[in-house]
């Protein structure tokens, strides 16, 4: 996705939340402004292209309505798939022989080493 304007107001406005502190998507709104039915097309554009992600947050003792805290993630998205070469470092070859033996029922117990001594 080519970022509009508003979709860069939007991430300008949570450059600063985290996780931890998220931005609320109500006062977000306010700071973008414009309406909603603007606003809300984006922001799911936004977190469909992994830019930012969110959670319904809902603290009985401070907040009175759950609300949708928004955060960018960091994380830009890359063209390609989800496969290929370029991600082959996350997956380990496992030696099929060694995870059959660990899977194998001992036939002989071990001998203590507390009974030698």
């Amino acid at each position: 996705m080519k970022p509009t304007p508003l979709a860069d107001r939007i991430l300008a406005a949570v450059a600063s939340a985290t996780s931890k502190r998220p931005a609320n998507a109500d006062d977000v709104l306010a700071i973008v402004g414009g309406a909603d039915a603007d606003f809300w097309p984006v922001v799911e554009q936004l977190w469909r292209d992994t830019l930012i992600t969110g959670a319904k947050i809902f603290r009985p003792k401070l907040d009175a309505e759950p609300w949708l805290g928004i955060w960018p993630t960091g994380v830009p998205q890359s063209a390609g798939a989800w496969t290929g070469p370029r991600l082959s470092f996350l997956f380990v070859r496992h030696d099929p022989i060694a995870l059959k033996k660990a899977r194998a029922p001992r036939s002989r117990p071990r001998k203590s080493v507390a009974k030698e001594a």
